[in-house]
């Protein structure tokens, strides 16, 4: 029988599961982000307009970016929780966008929703002295925050 496997390069069909799966989200989130940008600079005119529009696409890039920024060893085994807690934050960030472009109102360039997601990875990769343990921990409150 003809698997699905077989037109695949060798490389990716020796993979587990968890790695296609943390690879194609990777590649799947770097396609949007630059499709995102070249939508904000083909559709507006003026240089500051697009400056503007470009600035309101760093919350949402700083949100797929910080999983990244943790251990190999901690993304393995806290898979679920880290991206929950990545996928809640990307969705409340995606809807106040939304909601306050309907609105007619301002839009900050950098959430504060996307700081404390942002410090907790950089504090499980850089804190030697926090255990797997606490990081858990940690990304588990921010589920619920």
């Amino acid at each position: 029988p003809y698997a699905a496997s077989s037109c695949l390069p060798p490389q990716l069909v020796d993979l587990e599961m968890r790695y296609v799966s943390s690879v194609g989200w990777a590649f799947m989130v770097s396609v949007l982000i630059m499709l995102s940008f070249i939508r904000v600079f083909t559709h507006l005119d003026s240089g500051m307009a697009r400056f503007n529009a470009a600035c309101n696409l760093l919350s949402p890039l700083i949100v797929g970016i910080c999983p990244f920024l943790l251990p190999d060893k901690y993304i393995q085994d806290n898979t679920r929780y880290i991206s929950v807690a990545a996928g809640l934050l990307f969705s409340h960030i995606t809807k106040k966008q939304i909601v306050y472009s309907m609105a007619k109102m301002c839009f900050a360039s950098i959430q504060l929703d996307v700081l404390p997601f942002l410090f907790t990875c950089l504090w499980i990769r850089y804190d030697e002295r926090l255990t797997e343990e606490g990081g858990f921990l940690v990304i588990r409150a921010l589920c619920i925050w």
